[in-house]
């Protein structure tokens, strides 16, 4: 892959310096606070020699690694590729609202309606420069039910609204490209009046933006 774009903008790299430096600081800190816990109690006698106490311990130490994964940055490199494969996934889940009645302030109506909720991503395997393949989830931007949409108080028909704008991003054999340290992957060559992507938040982008209209962050070009 060509010199690393990511150093043409600060604050990407500020971005990506914070991404590596915070979960390591914060993993080590838990970890001296453990064993300076383990110390006090081995002074004070109330270490317990037992093998459930040590399998705690381990357990407990592995939660921050676990967790924030510090060392993700080892294996996380630059790579160009191709999407090979694209794979829809769509879960629609229930659960109560508020009383409508204290949405559109209609007096004392209690009344409750159903909500579809649906979350829906997409699984995009692609097929990198050096012939690995590596499996990309990119999780849409979800939410919206049918009161979002206005739907007047007397239609208790539950709507779904999905915010697909990375449906109709991503193509298989698109070339894209992916930077150390950001989830989103980037198309390589974007057509005329193609949107690009915020590599940190996944918002698209007109062409002409050079600040992420969502988060505020550079957008590559």
């Amino acid at each position: 892959m060509e010199t690393d774009k990511i150093s043409n903008y600060p604050d990407l790299v500020k971005y990506r310096r914070k991404g590596i430096i915070l979960p390591l600081i914060f993993t080590g800190i838990f970890e001296i606070l453990l064993i300076i816990g383990i110390v006090i109690l081995c002074i004070t006698d109330m270490f317990i020699n037992h093998f459930v106490f040590y399998l705690i311990i381990v357990c407990v130490a592995f939660i921050p690694i676990v967790m924030l994964k510090p060392f993700s940055f080892i294996n996380d490199k630059n790579y160009v590729g191709k999407v090979e494969k694209i794979e829809y996934k769509e879960l629609i889940s229930e659960d109560r609202q508020i009383p409508v009645g204290h949405i559109h302030g209609i007096g004392d109506l209690q009344d409750e309606r159903s909500n579809e909720h649906i979350d829906c991503w997409q699984r995009i395997i692609i097929n990198t420069d050096d012939n690995k393949k590596v499996i990309y989830d990119a999780k849409l931007d979800v939410g919206k039910t049918h009161q979002d949409e206005g739907i007047p108080v007397g239609s208790f028909e539950a709507k779904k609204y999905v915010v697909s704008s990375l449906l109709d991003y991503y193509k298989v054999g698109d070339e894209v490209e992916h930077f150390s340290g950001f989830y989103y992957n980037k198309k390589k060559n974007l057509k005329p009046n193609e949107k690009n992507i915020c590599i940190i938040c996944g918002a698209l982008n007109i062409p002409k933006d050079d600040l992420c209209a969502n988060c505020g962050h550079s957008i590559v070009k």
